[in-house]
């Protein structure tokens, strides 16, 4: 099943207009799964029903992770695989694999936070694996990209979007192949944030890989604040790196990625405390992005997410007032293949899966998920 009209049903404005019945149907039984579950989740969004609601939301995955480490990466085609790509790798036992890429200075535990942080219910990977109201479980890979964690740190040069997307190939290829764990998956997920978007979208418009089923970007439009030189600071990262790497000062991350109705202090320190890197060939490629058309190589369902007050895509950017008016500026990018939706996060900034909406979030990347391709 695939969307017809790009646009989610509900009110004007913030969702756009479509068809009404299945909305009404959709809403109808969503109400009800709330109150059996006892958490209201935004099922308005989406025609498709699911109704086993057997767990709560923030629910530990019924499946434990692993953290996994990939060697024999490589950075190009035909360049030597003499990299090292660490993951974490949950709940094996679906035929789907979201796989997971994180924004610039980001590890795996973007989508993965530590419930000691600030409680269960910033873990887009916890809710994907099981802890949804629907008992849906898809399986997730997490990926430290390159330079972050324990991550191969390669040069500055050879640490950009298309590097990135290169190894997300190859880890999608392992993934459907045994190569990861002796599990085979027939259905593949991309799902990327900010910077990770741009790696996913480069990945997904490059290699076409026949296990991808959709595309999912948060945080990542094709424009960006036009003061943002002003508001993102970097600075070296420090001499453990490569020449050319950087990071983010720790006193600027709560104005840059969070919008002031929908953040939580416990994870804003958190956040300013695990700062990792970037490089300066990334920054660059980022603003090449802007203008990029490569997304309309994308022949999958794409989804794009963006919160409200996100302060590097919608700040000086574009309207995100509605979805309506994301859709019109994007749109031109994609393809009639990708089918395009938008969701737009009301009261919400840059960092989506750490915001307090997280939330609804992961049940519209969950729903829209399920109408593609089952778990």
């Amino acid at each position: 099943m695939s969307f017809k009209k790009g646009i989610f049903p509900s009110s004007p404005g913030r969702w756009g207009t479509s068809a009404i019945f299945p909305f009404l149907v959709g809403a109808f039984f969503g109400l009800v799964i709330a109150v059996i579950s006892g958490l209201m989740v935004p099922q308005h969004v989406f025609s498709k029903t699911v109704t086993n609601a057997t767990t709560s939301a923030g629910q530990q995955s019924s499946s434990p992770c692993q953290m996994v480490a990939i060697n024999g990466i490589a950075l190009a085609p035909g360049a030597t695989g003499n990299n090292t790509i660490e993951g974490e790798f949950c709940n094996i036992h679906s035929q789907t694999v979201m796989v997971m890429v994180p924004g610039m200075t980001y590890d795996y535990t973007y989508f993965d936070l530590p419930a000691s942080v600030a409680g269960p219910s910033f873990s887009a990977v916890r809710y994907m694996t099981g802890g949804n109201p629907f008992g849906e479980a898809y399986s997730t890979f997490t990926l430290d990209c390159l330079g972050i964690g324990p991550s191969s740190r390669p040069l500055n040069d050879d640490n950009n979007v298309e590097n990135n997307a290169y190894v997300v190939h190859q880890i999608i290829t392992q993934l459907t192949s045994s190569g990861i764990g002796n599990v085979s998956f027939s259905h593949v997920i991309l799902v990327g944030h900010s910077l990770g978007s741009m790696i996913v979208t480069y990945e997904a418009a490059t290699y076409h890989d026949s296990s991808l089923a959709g595309v999912i970007l948060t945080g990542s439009l094709h424009k960006v604040n036009s003061k943002i030189a002003q508001i993102a600071k970097f600075v070296s990262a420090g001499p453990e790196y490569p020449a050319g790497y950087l990071t983010t000062p720790a006193p600027t991350i709560g104005s840059l990625y969070y919008a002031p109705a929908t953040s939580n202090a416990a994870v804003i320190a958190w956040n300013e405390k695990t700062v990792g890197v970037t490089t300066s060939a990334e920054l660059h490629d980022i603003g090449e992005d802007t203008s990029s058309t490569v997304s309309r190589g994308i022949t999958v369902p794409v989804l794009e997410i963006v919160g409200q007050d996100d302060n590097l895509m919608c700040v000086h950017a574009v309207d995100c007032g509605s979805a309506a008016t994301v859709k019109e500026e994007e749109a031109p990018y994609f393809s009639q293949a990708a089918e395009l939706q938008v969701v737009v996060i009301p009261g919400t900034g840059h960092d989506l899966d750490l915001s307090t909406s997280a939330p609804e979030t992961y049940a519209t990347m969950l729903q829209w998920s399920l109408l593609h391709v089952a778990p």
